[in-house]
């Protein structure tokens, strides 16, 4: 039984001491963030949840200055009247709406309303908490790690990130974010045909269409395959995020009865790019720090430096796929692949990881729970070994010890207790941990994590190595000399 379907369906006589005391770790850490939630406002939860029950009530503004405002009235009146005192101090917040969601966003906050916030926010909070929970362990599971191991690192996860309590507390959507791109990478290990891409595009378009703060991802996803020749794999995922997208945008459209709200929802943007988002207001993106000490927007800047980084790291350590004399593979319509199947999607992890790294460095606003979406990196640079067992161009210590560093710089308090708590020694701790993790990336991109298995294949004439979690073939014994005399039959 693989490992996944032990993690669905587990045998209860295969646990042990170590492996429940980890599973009781967890659930007690997840309890405590729990109560965190349920002790706050959550205010964005609140605005989101307000705004969805609008779809198909024939609201068709949402985003226009004066909607926001006649809006937030009416919203601040109901929540007034009705019962709940959560809902009554949530609104208070928001008595001009800031509706920069998607109207996908919002329709699926509508779905999942039954118009009891206290109910439904509960509900929201243990399904962020169970999304980043199987993320973690889904991922430590598909990099390498055993079942403890898994346990552990979710532990250290969620028992010491500054940004998860942040998104908890202001019940934001991150956790969920970091599920569904879980899965997506999970998909791209564990479904490798071309199905499986177009069902893993898919999946990341209609998470872009839900919150576009990851289109660099599917950006430099299909940067990466094109670099590597993986033309197949390329117009596959690009199909099946299209697809994605567009769904998305359908549903969201038919829930509101209006195209024009996409429309709208697009000219919000510059609204919220130009908003007064300070760094004493939880802010932490690098180009907000910079263009607060020095009065220049780099942020364009950035992106490209940034962008032109991973790029650079890309072509420098160009898939194996690249050199002659490798196979083609008939599984990804006749691409040239890497011989090695987990060095193309180690590439692509790292891809994505680097890329969220940018966008919370170069974007102009990156609010303490936007650090949520490094899990997936942290998780994988953190891995054991190399997914394939072989050596690595990297020395493992120096990524984990990267991760570790990041760890620690994101649970603020150690060195908060040292320096003293504010709102720019917070948002220079998370600027410097996503640096270190952006630069592990890139350099870990930059080395040719499949040159080891080409040299493998060159002098050995050896088949590739099998996904991780699949047994390898055994090695041929060599056949034993004959005997002087003797010939051989």
């Amino acid at each position: 039984m693989s490992r996944f379907r032990r993690l669905l369906r587990p045998d209860l006589r295969a646990l042990n001491p170590t492996i429940i005391s980890g599973i009781v770790l967890v659930a007690a850490l997840s309890f405590g963030l729990w109560d965190v939630g349920r002790a706050g406002n959550q205010g964005d939860y609140f605005q989101f949840w307000a705004v969805g029950r609008l779809a198909g009530t024939g609201v068709t503004d949402i985003y226009s200055a004066p909607a926001r405002s006649a809006l937030g009235a009416q919203i601040n009146t109901a929540a007034e009247e009705s019962t709940s005192v959560r809902a009554a101090r949530a609104a208070q917040e928001w008595r001009v709406l800031q509706t920069t969601g998607t109207p996908f966003l919002y329709t699926v906050f509508g779905a999942l309303s039954t118009g009891d916030y206290d109910l439904d926010s509960g509900a929201w909070e243990a399904l962020g908490l169970l999304a980043l929970i199987a993320a973690s362990v889904g991922l430590c599971l598909a990099f390498g790690y055993s079942d403890v191991g898994a346990l552990v690192v979710t532990a250290l996860l969620i028992g010491t990130s500054g940004a998860l309590v942040s998104d908890i507390r202001t019940g934001n959507v991150n956790e969920l974010q970091v599920g569904v791109l879980a899965a997506f990478l999970v998909l791209r290990l564990r479904w490798p045909t071309p199905r499986g891409d177009v069902a893993a595009g898919a999946l990341l378009g209609a998470l872009i269409a839900f919150k576009p703060d990851l289109a660099p991802v599917a950006g430099f996803l299909v940067l990466l395959w094109f670099i590597d020749r993986r033309i197949g794999t390329l117009r596959r995922g690009l199909l099946g995020m299209i697809v994605g997208g567009l769904l998305a945008v359908a549903i969201g459209t038919i829930a509101w009865g209006s195209f024009q709200l996409w429309f709208d929802w697009l000219g919000s943007l510059s609204q919220l790019a130009a908003g007064p988002y300070t760094v004493a207001s939880g802010n932490y993106s690098l180009a907000r720090v910079i263009l607060e000490w020095s009065g220049v927007d780099v942020s364009l800047n950035l992106a490209i430096g940034l962008g032109a980084t991973i790029i650079a790291a890309m072509v420098r350590a160009r898939s194996p796929s690249r050199r002659p004399g490798l196979i083609r593979s008939t599984a990804d319509g006749g691409d040239r692949q890497t011989p090695d199947p987990t060095a193309a999607f180690g590439r692509e992890v790292l891809t994505v990881g680097a890329a969220i790294a940018l966008v919370l460095m170069a974007s102009p606003l990156a609010w303490l729970h936007y650090f949520v979406l490094l899990v997936p990196l942290q998780i994988y640079l953190l891995r054991p070994g190399d997914l394939d067992g072989r050596a690595e161009p990297i020395p493992p210590i120096l990524r984990q010890t990267a991760v570790s560093i990041s760890v620690v710089l994101l649970a603020f308090v150690p060195l908060d207790a040292i320096l003293g708590a504010s709102p720019t020694a917070d948002a220079l701790e998370a600027i410097v941990a996503v640096a270190l993790l952006f630069a592990t990336a890139a350099l870990c991109l930059a080395a040719d994590p499949g040159a080891g298995v080409e040299a493998q294949l060159e002098a050995q004439n050896q088949p590739p190595s099998k996904p991780p979690g699949e047994p390898r073939p055994a090695e041929p014994k060599p056949r034993a000399s004959p005997e002087p005399g003797i010939m051989p039959a």
